[in-house]
């Protein structure tokens, strides 16, 4: 997805940073859409996945053994589905071909593998979908300053390789809704627990 969120962006702008601020749009969208649906799975109550419910006596896939890592997780809705919407909409906002690429890659290799896996029944990806695409719909459409664009444009002047390091490397966390950075974070924890003593 991130691969074609590259493609889509360099096949419509010759610059990161453009006058209608795409790129902040669908920055903000993905950051919000991230934390919305996690925010929504620990706020709303507990739902069990499918392959976590003994009365759905449900047959994991052969050689499938990821399902225990999201043991206690709720399966509502689907993060995966958020994030994974949210960057297709992005996507069909900047180029409508690698857009619905964008979307049959979504659909069978990321939203329906999940309810084969037993890790969300349908309506967690519908749930998650709708809610994903209605965040980046929204963050396409929503005002910013008018200084941003300018003050953008010159960072991306300035220092270009780091703007597009930096894009890369956050587009990427996004794509894995930052698990490497949360990964740090629970190496990080305890240590601070020890600086405290």
């Amino acid at each position: 997805m991130v691969g074609l969120l590259w493609w889509a962006w360099t096949a419509s702008h010759a610059r990161l940073v453009t006058q209608d601020l795409a790129l902040v749009r669908t920055v903000l969208g993905l950051v919000v859409a991230i934390a919305v649906g996690r925010a929504l799975q620990n706020m709303l109550p507990g739902s069990l996945r499918p392959v976590h419910d003994p009365e759905l006596a449900f047959q994991v896939p052969l050689g499938f053994s990821g399902a225990d890592a999201l043991e206690g997780w709720s399966s509502f809705p689907s993060d995966h589905a958020v994030v994974t919407m949210a960057l297709v909409v992005a996507i069909l906002h900047l180029n409508r071909l690698i857009g619905l690429l964008a979307l049959a890659w979504a659909i069978c290799m990321v939203l329906l593998p999940r309810i084969y896996l037993g890790l969300h029944y349908p309506s967690d990806i519908v749930g998650g979908a709708l809610l994903g695409a209605a965040i980046m719909a929204t963050a396409t459409r929503v005002a910013l300053p008018a200084s941003l664009a300018p003050a953008l444009a010159r960072l991306e002047d300035r220092h270009r390789g780091l703007t597009y390091a930096g894009f890369f490397v956050f587009s990427y966390l996004c794509a894995s809704m930052f698990s490497d950075l949360r990964d740090l974070l629970r190496l990080v924890e305890p240590l601070a627990e020890i600086a405290r003593f």
